[in-house]
């Protein structure tokens, strides 16, 4: 049995060398573990994704080789991650415990002591007696002291090896939800976030909007300029998303050039609203190259926005604004189209 799965395996590595190969795809680590997932077809969702790029022509960057392993690959590492961290916190908490049930002992032996020293009080004949029994607390006395400062020094440097871990675990759990290029929620918080969201709105009955954003001509744009430049333009949008919307509102980078915008208690017409705000603010700001100080012109978005059904299934939610995104695209680009224009658009047809 164990030759025909050998054969299997080689022949999906075979496979996926080729594919990497054919696309030009640097042959690293990272890259081998997306295309031979997608080669052996073990992750659906993966292989949708792969698919949906190959027929619309994207070309597998660097950035959208890392994008992809960071949304189906990533969770191991932050799993190794938190094990590693939870023992060295353990570790400590353990050393911590020892230290004080040191003290409890060496406290024991100060008891005891004190106690012969009571005991010795009572046949004191002169007063060397009376200086070697004072000699003998005082030296005692000091050591407790000693070990009380060696215990609250190792005590504190203890709290900082436990606060720093704390901060670590605070920056792990950070990163693991934050696009690292744009500082903004990425797919996973994304997810998480729409699907509380959603659960709420179900719940108390209220509104909820969704915002899909895609730069447009953005691969002209990278092809042309760079893809440093291409970089600056993702993180211009994030902070314009940022600076448009407020409180519980969440931006996000969707994927590639493709972000979002989750707005809890907004009915369509206000989400249409900040839409059509975004929109406006990216087409008034110009990018120009950091380095050189070279106008590059400006950058527009089209936007499609939806409004959650309480009764729909998530993904239909989502894909009613990719859909209003794509018509917006379609009709021209630079502009904001909502469900209600899909609706309109259909019947035109």
């Amino acid at each position: 049995m164990e030759a025909p799965a050998l054969e299997q395996v080689t022949t999906c590595a075979q496979k996926t060398i080729d594919q990497m190969v054919a696309k030009n795809i640097p042959p690293e680590p990272d890259n081998f573990i997306v295309w031979y997932n997608y080669c052996a077809e073990s992750i659906p969702a993966l292989n949708k994704v792969i698919d949906a790029l190959l027929s619309t022509g994207e070309s597998f960057t660097p950035e959208r080789n890392a994008e992809i392993h960071e949304r189906f690959f990533t969770s191991d590492r932050e799993a190794q991650a938190l094990h590693d961290t939870s023992v060295r916190m353990e570790s400590l908490m353990a050393d911590m415990v020892a230290q004080v049930g040191a003290m409890g002992d060496d406290a024991h032996e100060y008891g005891q002591v004190l106690q012969a020293v009571r005991g010795e009080m009572g046949n004191v004949n002169g007063l060397d007696d009376v200086k070697k029994i004072v000699t003998n607390v005082l030296t005692a006395t000091r050591a407790m002291e000693e070990k009380n400062r060696e215990l609250e020094n190792r005590l504190s440097e203890s709290t900082e090896q436990v606060g720093k871990l704390k901060g670590d675990l605070e920056d792990m759990k950070r990163e693991a939800l934050t696009d690292g290029l744009t500082g903004i929620a990425n797919r996973k918080n994304f997810d998480m976030i729409l699907r509380s969201a959603t659960t709420e709105s179900a719940e108390n009955g209220d509104d909820l909007a969704l915002l899909m954003i895609d730069i447009d001509h953005f691969k002209k744009f990278n092809d042309t300029f760079g893809h440093q430049v291409g970089d600056q333009v993702l993180r211009l949008l994030s902070a314009t998303l940022r600076d448009c919307v407020k409180g519980q509102d969440t931006p996000a980078r969707y994927g590639g050039e493709e972000f979002s915008v989750i707005l809890p208690h907004t009915n369509l017409k206000n989400a249409f609203a900040v839409a059509e705000n975004i929109r406006m603010q990216v087409a008034n700001k110009k990018v120009v190259n950091k380095k050189t100080g070279q106008d590059m012109g400006r950058i527009t978005v089209s936007i499609g926005v939806s409004r959650f059904d309480h009764s729909e299934p998530l993904a239909q939610f989502i894909a009613r604004a990719d859909q209003a995104l794509y018509l917006a695209k379609r009709t021209g680009r630079n502009r904001v189209m909502s469900e209600t224009d899909l609706v309109e658009s259909e019947a035109a047809c």
